[in-house]
């Protein structure tokens, strides 16, 4: 299946892979998936000379292949097994086909006997993530020692199940707007919410007392506005020192996760092109954005300033969060700025946006942020982006996704595209983010619109 399934196409429980289905080369270089790649090289070649020299080919394209061993040596797919009973700690995040190799045999001996047998046939009897492949063996070997967390999990999830240490304290404005957080699992016995305002000194005092870790999530994000100075920029700012001065105040605070934006990082005039890789050492200029009225974008620039020169000059531990244009199921009743993004495409509008975003799962933004806390070696600034792509490109995975959708086909100005550019993914993947990719983003937030019925189709 290696030359089947590696390829950018979207993979969910309801998309059915099949033998039309081919892995793409550049994708597999791209990812360093080199077994795959010689696998794909290796079909390619042998049907280029079959059909070059008249021979009657057949490929089988079998998946992790599962049974009993004919050889004393021990191969790859039934080390995997092994590893999983042989006392390892964590489990792969990874979904992968499985057949039997009885089945395998049989196939194999059938496309040579069956005359009418063509083409290529691929071998899987299930698609099962590794989790459900330890859940099975622990229903068959309940007395085995086996794998509790997949990779870059465990230290959250054992802390998490350790009698639910990790208790959340929430200060909030409006206790209507999080009645939703009250139906979180485990929120009864762990989530705490308090009524608290950013633009009052002092506020959050009483409510960090005997917190270890602090994570300020809490800033105006919308790009239309009358004042932005009483609307963006002061509770960004003013917000976020009154939280770290609390944080100052508190001995048990060992650190803080602030979340920021892309916007702090890469909105600096700076030419921006596919070849260009944007990385965590960026800083978007203040004075730029004034100019053109980005008001959103100068108060991430300031409130980030401000973070790091109080956190300077009070020794507090910080980290920064920057995150691109988040996607994936919405958690509250109400419509956010960047889902409404998405809402617009699949609402009507006649014209998509010239515009080149970043994009990120807002699970990836969650992960990270925990992990950031988490992780004793994590510092300073952390760029959060899975793909760089134009709003026709959206456009374009949308159609895929809901082929009957009616979705805008031109761009809003005549133009040239926004170009794209790249965003370096290498310090985030040593907090174990795993970047789903930017077509489950799309998908979710879609599905989860329609469920909250803000959009009906």
């Amino acid at each position: 299946m290696a030359a089947v399934s590696s390829n950018k196409k979207l993979k969910t429980p309801e998309v059915v892979v099949d033998e039309t289905w081919f892995s793409d080369p550049d994708f597999c270089r791209e990812s360093k998936k080199w077994c795959v790649l010689s696998k794909t090289l290796g079909e390619e070649a042998a049907w280029k000379f079959a059909k070059e020299n008249n021979i009657d080919l057949v490929s089988i394209n079998s998946s992790t292949v599962l049974g009993p061993l004919l050889q004393p040596t021990l191969n790859e797919t039934s080390s995997r097994i092994l590893n999983l009973l042989n006392g390892a700690q964590t489990f792969s995040n990874f979904v992968s086909g499985w057949v039997n190799v009885r089945d395998v045999a049989n196939a194999h001996i059938q496309a040579f006997e069956i005359s009418s047998a063509s083409g290529r046939y691929c071998l899987v009897e299930s698609v099962t993530h590794v989790s459900d492949i330890v859940k099975i063996l622990r229903a068959l070997y309940p007395t085995l020692q086996l794998p509790e967390s997949k990779e870059g999990e465990e230290e959250r999830i054992v802390k998490r199940k350790k009698n639910e240490e990790w208790r959340r304290k929430s200060g909030v404005y409006d206790p209507r707007k999080v009645e939703h957080l009250y139906k979180l699992e485990g929120a009864k016995e762990r989530l705490q919410l308090y009524k608290a305002s950013l633009m009052e000194e002092g506020s959050f005092d009483s409510i960090l007392d005997g917190c270890h870790g602090v994570f300020h999530t809490a800033s105006p994000c919308f790009l239309q506005t009358k004042d932005p100075q009483s609307e963006l920029i002061d509770p960004a700012v003013k917000g976020t020192v009154n939280v770290l001065r609390s944080c100052a105040k508190s001995p048990s605070v060992k650190r803080v996760v602030l979340t920021s934006s892309t916007a702090s990082v890469n909105m600096n005039g700076r030419y921006r092109s596919p070849e260009v890789v944007v990385d965590e050492t960026w800083l978007s200029e203040e004075d730029l954005n004034r100019k053109s009225n980005k008001w959103y974008v100068v108060s991430k620039i300031l409130q980030e300033e401000a973070a790091w020169k109080f956190a300077k000059e009070n020794n507090i531990d910080l980290i920064t969060m920057h995150p691109a244009t988040v996607l994936g199921p919405l958690l509250q009743p109400t419509l956010n700025e960047t889902s409404s993004y998405i809402l617009n495409l699949i609402n009507g509008s006649e014209t998509y946006p010239n515009y080149t975003y970043g994009w990120i799962h807002v699970r990836d933004v969650a992960n990270a942020h925990i992990q950031a806390f988490e992780i004793s070696s994590a510092n300073g600034r952390y760029c959060l982006v899975e793909s760089v792509a134009h709003f026709a490109e959206i456009v374009k995975i949308l159609h895929q996704l809901y082929p009957t959708l009616q979705l805008p086909n031109r761009c809003v100005d005549d133009q040239p595209l926004m170009p794209t550019y790249q965003v370096s993914k290498e310090k985030a993947k040593t907090l174990g983010v795993e970047f789903i990719p930017l077509e489950v983003g799309l998908k979710e937030t879609v599905e989860s619109l329609r469920e909250k019925n803000f959009v009906n189709f």
